[in-house]
């Protein structure tokens, strides 16, 4: 929901916070069109799995998703897909990555890799926190859809970093979010699409707010980008989420508003 006044969301969130030990324990949801929902599906089809899987209710819990991959019946399955299901296990059950200790160079640094599976591992009683970096860089050029009034060639740019950070608090609440800041010389196909807001220097860009130019050049994106939630699970039957993201985040979102929307904020 958007909107929502700040008298109502202050006491929900004191309610989320202060709710009695004995409420779920939270997760945080596996990311969209990752390896797992395909591999979800396989298992399903095939009959691994001891429960119903359903593979139309998206995204899928990591907490619900462990379990199924834990009771999956492994006898079935020869050896490469036994090695896949370990990948998938390793990739969405923290309880198993943890299990798993590190090799290399960085075994011995402290919370740096530990698990095998996330940069910066950190789990007590308490509290836990997995932090993962992210860097995309790419270089091209387009020689034939350059623009207008330049010569036979544009040079195009990727550039991307930021950071995704994932945890819980107390067993209670569930929290999520990603930062990145962003840099990108478009092919003039895609570069079409950016329109200029009349009267200022942002550009209107399909899922994205506050979109520059990059160095004033044509094509160009210059943009950060920021999403989170946190999830609160009173009872095993019901699982509460607020978040900033995008419509393709939550199913129910993608019925009342356009996948090409900036990020909102709903409940």
């Amino acid at each position: 929901m958007r909107g929502l006044p700040v008298a109502f969301l202050l006491p929900l969130l004191g309610a989320l916070l202060l709710a009695p030990a004995a409420a779920v324990a939270q997760d945080t949801d596996m990311l969209l069109n990752t390896d797992i929902y395909h591999y979800m599906d396989r298992i399903d089809i095939r009959g691994y799995a001891d429960t119903t899987v359903h593979t139309d209710i998206k995204p899928y819990g990591r907490k619900s998703l462990s379990a199924v991959l834990r009771r999956a019946d492994t006898s079935q399955m020869g050896l490469r897909e036994r090695q896949w299901h370990t990948r998938m296990r390793i990739l969405a059950d923290d309880e198993f990555a943890n299990s798993k200790t590190s090799a290399g160079l960085l075994a011995k640094v402290p919370f740096v890799y530990n698990n095998g599976r996330d940069f910066l591992a950190v789990k007590t009683r308490d509290f836990e926190l997995y932090a993962n970096p992210s860097i995309q860089f790419g270089l091209g050029r387009d020689k034939n859809n350059a623009y207008a009034g330049r010569d036979t060639t544009m040079d195009l740019l990727a550039n991307s970093r930021g950071v995704s950070l994932r945890g819980s608090l107390y067993g209670k609440v569930g929290f999520y979010t990603e930062l990145y800041d962003n840099q990108f010389k478009l092919a003039q196909f895609a570069g079409g699409r950016l329109d200029t807001v009349p009267g200022s220097q942002y550009q209107m860009m399909f899922g994205e707010v506050f979109v520059k130019k990059f160095k004033n050049a044509p094509n160009s994106a210059d943009f950060f980008t920021s999403r989170g939630y946190i999830t609160f699970s009173p009872l095993p039957c019901t699982r509460i989420k607020w978040a900033r993201t995008g419509a393709s985040g939550a199913m129910a979102t993608r019925v009342w508003c356009s996948r090409t929307m900036p990020p909102i904020i709903f409940l």
